[in-house]
């Protein structure tokens, strides 16, 4: 083979592998920084919000100083949900006792409903996209730091929390109890699953809905109040005059948003819900691993001394 058909030949190799790195089994930080970093369009949502005041004092006198007040969303943190292997290459092993998961998987359907009562291990860690974003805020007023610092920080494994496999308490839970909130579909009334008890199991017919189920509940987990859950909160620290996200909140895209990395790459964020077609076809994983990056909205100004007041536009 002479020089120019071996070149030829890596160029479309390489090509093929960049352009479809989900015909693999598992994704590493490479292809979810890719992946992240190609929503920003339609995930970022910059705005500017409006003007920040403080005062700057020296040895002789002091000045009102301004700073931009923006709000914008952040890929802070991935979730990923899967039966018995995590979909992320970089944190497999991390996540203890998920290979003795075969809880359910005697209970199978065929065809198109292919399960009928379905167990998801879920990890939440820190989405290593967020490192970008945080440089950008070192070096500009006009974005926000994440509470993330850390990729792959492990804010929730499944594996350590027994809650998660037997939600005892949460099954007292007034939510629980009444069937609230749910996550809904596009049909009155019709809804994938109730949120509460927070914990693996689900009985959709359709296993891409279980998962995306599992990874809502673990994200309402880590985002939350304190609960019945053994996980580590992000916090809310995101600089000195900060406006942190609050808790993930079902059926609501101004809360957050969840973009699929695995197994394909979505270019836009959505929240959990709707119709059931979206689990089908394309977005079915035949190994039952999926992953979201999980985008949430910032409001901050960058310090520049003394905090007086804000003022919105």
């Amino acid at each position: 083979m002479n020089k120019q058909k071996k070149y030829l030949l890596l160029c479309f190799v390489s090509a093929l592998l960049s352009s479809s790195a989900y015909a693999l089994d598992k994704i590493d930080a490479l292809d979810i920084v890719e992946t992240t970093t190609a929503c920003a369009d339609n995930c970022i949502e910059w705005q500017l919000k409006g003007v920040c005041f403080w005062l700057k004092c020296s040895w002789f006198d002091c000045d009102i100083e301004e700073s931009p007040k923006v709000r914008h969303y952040i890929p802070d943190l991935l979730v990923s949900t899967y039966t018995t292997d995590s979909p992320i290459d970089d944190v497999e092993g991390l996540n203890a006792n998920t290979h003795n998961a075969n809880l359910v998987q005697a209970e199978r359907g065929h065809g198109e409903l292919e399960t009928y009562i379905d167990y998801k291990h879920a990890e939440v860690v820190g989405n290593p996209a967020v490192v970008g974003f945080n440089t950008l805020a070192d070096s500009s007023d006009f974005f926000c730091w994440s509470v993330v610092k850390v990729p792959y920080f492990p804010y929730f494994l499944s594996g350590n929390d027994p809650f998660w496999s037997s939600p005892s308490l949460e099954h007292f839970y007034p939510q629980a109890i009444l069937g609230l909130p749910k996550i809904k579909t596009n049909i009155p009334l019709g809804y994938w699953a109730p949120v509460y008890p927070r914990c693996g199991w689900g009985a959709h017919p359709y296993d891409a809905i279980n998962a995306a189920v599992a990874a809502h509940r673990a994200a309402s987990i880590v985002t939350g109040s304190l609960s019945a859950h053994i996980y580590i909160s992000p916090g809310s620290n995101c600089g000195k005059k900060c406006w942190p996200p609050k808790p993930v909140v079902e059926n609501n895209l101004s809360n957050h948003k969840f973009q699929m990395v695995f197994p394909i790459a979505a270019d836009s964020g959505m929240v959990m819900g709707g119709s059931a077609t979206w689990a089908n076809g394309k977005n079915k994983n035949l190994n039952e691993q999926y992953a979201w990056t999980l985008w949430r909205p910032y409001t901050c100004c960058h310090k520049k001394g003394a905090f007086i007041t804000s003022v919105d536009f």
